[in-house]
């Protein structure tokens, strides 16, 4: 792997992942569904819509997406591949739609995640 390539990926990343607030709209979408399990109210369960509504918007238009087909394969490769775009879209809705009835268990699936793309923020800096 070319080490200018790697720079330029890592650079494409951090800016995606810090100019649409990644880890702070995931955040947002666990404690929204923490609140509601703890106070199923109308207004917890709005913030919770749009939480998630935010996070998918931010996923929505993904540079990531669009790599080429070696930036994805080194995406892969360095562990940042379920951080980003469809397959982090992909991965909340599967977890939020396998836990309907159990949005607490939601939350706790996700929470891992998160910590995992912080971890992997960091990484980046």
């Amino acid at each position: 792997m070319n080490a200018e390539r790697l720079h330029a990926i890592v650079k494409a990343l951090k800016q995606e992942m810090d100019g649409n607030g990644l880890p702070s709209k995931l955040q947002n979408l666990i404690s929204g569904i923490r609140s509601v399990v703890q106070a199923p109210n109308a207004q917890n369960q709005n913030n919770l819509a749009s939480y998630r509504n935010d996070m998918y918007q931010a996923l929505a238009n993904s540079d990531s997406d669009h790599f080429s087909p070696a930036w994805r394969q080194t995406l892969k490769e360095i562990g940042g591949e379920e951080f980003f775009g469809a397959t982090l879209k992909e991965k909340i809705e599967t977890t939020l739609a396998a836990n309907q009835m159990t949005p607490n268990v939601a939350a706790d699936e996700l929470e891992p995640l998160r910590q995992r793309m912080e971890s992997f923020r960091n990484a980046l800096n």
